[in-house]
């Protein structure tokens, strides 16, 4: 990975930790130097959440996806997979930082988190 792409996900994962932490969430980055299913880029205790960060030029949120899932099943943490991410190109573009970043979530996921559960026939 060039110095420039790490810089670019460091940039990306300080952003993420310092919208969380406008909002109340205890949040930090995970250490870099560890495998993927030990610490998620981003650490978050409050939430149940394993989160990914990316944010590139055009990013790759399909490999993104294939990362977090796969740090998540090696993990056997039973926390719920979550990427955030960017394109950079148009990053601040509306001068909000949250408007910038997209979520991709399963829509399970996303129904269990709001407290919904699936009816039974």
């Amino acid at each position: 990975m060039s110095r420039t792409s790490r810089t670019k996900g460091k940039v990306g994962e300080r952003a993420v930790v310092a919208v969380l932490r406008e909002y109340g969430i205890e949040a930090k980055r995970g250490w870099q130097s560890r495998e993927g299913s030990e610490q998620a880029d981003v650490e978050a205790p409050s939430l149940p959440l394993r989160i990914e960060v990316k944010a590139h030029k055009r990013c790759p949120i399909r490999a993104g996806i294939r990362q977090c899932k796969a740090d998540a099943e090696a993990a056997n943490d039973g926390r719920r997979q979550v990427v955030i991410w960017r394109d950079v190109e148009r990053a601040g573009a509306r001068g909000d930082p949250c408007s910038d970043w997209r979520i991709d979530l399963s829509l399970r996921d996303l129904l269990e988190l709001l407290g919904h559960e699936k009816a039974e026939p």
